[in-house]
């Protein structure tokens, strides 16, 4: 399904992944993570009913370029963002608030309360854009990446609140 970003003037438009972008998907993951999923899994992420994975895509040509994904799993009135991620030659241009505005919008249209995520400890780009949404800090989960035993952030947005202080942000989609 292919959602547009209303008055948007690079013509981004976020849709849901396919296993024919996985390809490009594994290419952005295996250079934004130190410990990136494999194919198995992002196809496992494809079969799940409760997860959704956006693309933020932009045409070029004939071909549109992936700039970048977010996934998350929408459980009762619960979103848990697993991940964002923008490919290293387009970050910070805002794109990675693009995917995260609509996945807040389109959880919030689903009736969905709050919003859940874990961060790691030293990843400060990604601090600065939760708190900028007002996310905030709910606990830490010790040594929860175990590739680096670095503790993960708990954070959590209360999204009626979000959206009745914030309603510009508030997206038809």
């Amino acid at each position: 399904m292919k959602y547009f970003i209303k008055n948007d003037l690079n013509q981004f438009r976020i849709e849901s992944m396919g296993k024919e972008d996985l390809g490009e998907v594994l290419k952005i993951e295996n250079c934004s993570f130190p410990t990136p999923w494999t194919r198995r899994l992002f196809e496992e992420e494809l079969h799940n009913p409760n997860s959704r994975i956006f693309l933020l895509k932009k045409p070029k040509g004939e071909k549109d370029i992936i700039y970048g994904y977010i996934c998350l799993w929408l459980i009762r009135n619960e979103v848990h963002i697993l991940k964002i991620a923008i490919h290293p030659s387009f970050r910070r241009q805002g794109l990675a608030r693009k995917l995260l505005k609509f996945a807040l919008n389109y959880s919030f249209r689903r009736k969905v309360d709050k919003a859940i995520l874990e961060v790691r400890e030293h990843n400060y780009p990604a601090h600065f854009l939760y708190k900028k949404f007002g996310f905030y800090q709910i606990g830490i989960r010790t040594k929860y990446y175990e590739d680096t035993k670095e503790d993960a952030l708990i954070m959590e947005l209360n999204l009626k609140d979000f959206f009745r202080n914030q309603p510009e942000l508030k997206e038809k989609i």
